[in-house]
């Protein structure tokens, strides 16, 4: 079954069981269209995340644009050693991170999301990906983390 088949297949698991879970350790691109709601008005937003997932070494990692704000923002999450690193624009915080689930697609509850999921393949291509940047063992951290992506710029 081709990697497309596979993806229409989850979509159609999504729509009468639920939820579709891939192989423990796989890539993917995922574009998202989602309402949001603050302060009583609702915004739609665009992004793109690329996602490396890694469940048999529980860490997960995602390379974040809003298109909506021009933000870009990259995180890993490593549940072996309870940290999450969320850097951008020249900072880092390292926080604790929770508990570690295998990543499924879940049904959306309570506001609308609509995500076309793409360039799907299994194994990780670049394993540095899960390697924290320099700055995250600096010590620099800032409450504002996001910053504007620059025009032109290639993602990957």
């Amino acid at each position: 079954m081709s990697l497309t088949g596979v993806a229409v297949l989850c979509l159609l698991v999504v729509g009468v069981w639920g939820q579709c879970c891939p192989p423990d350790v796989y890539e993917i691109t995922e574009d998202v269209y989602a309402e949001v709601r603050r302060n009583g008005t609702a915004e739609i937003t665009r992004g793109m995340q690329r996602v490396s997932y890694d469940g048999e070494s529980k860490r997960l990692y995602v390379h974040g644009i809003d298109y909506t704000k021009n933000i870009v923002s990259e995180v890993i999450m490593d549940y072996k050693n309870g940290k999450e690193y969320v850097w951008a624009n020249g900072y880092c915080r390292v926080l604790p991170v929770g508990n570690f689930s295998k990543s499924c697609i879940p049904v959306a509850k309570g506001y609308i999301e609509f995500i076309v999921y793409s360039n799907f393949s299994t194994g990780i291509k670049d394993p540095s990906v899960f390697t924290p940047p320099e700055i995250c063992h600096k010590g620099m951290s800032s409450a504002h983390i996001a910053g504007r992506r620059k025009r032109g710029s290639t993602l990957f």
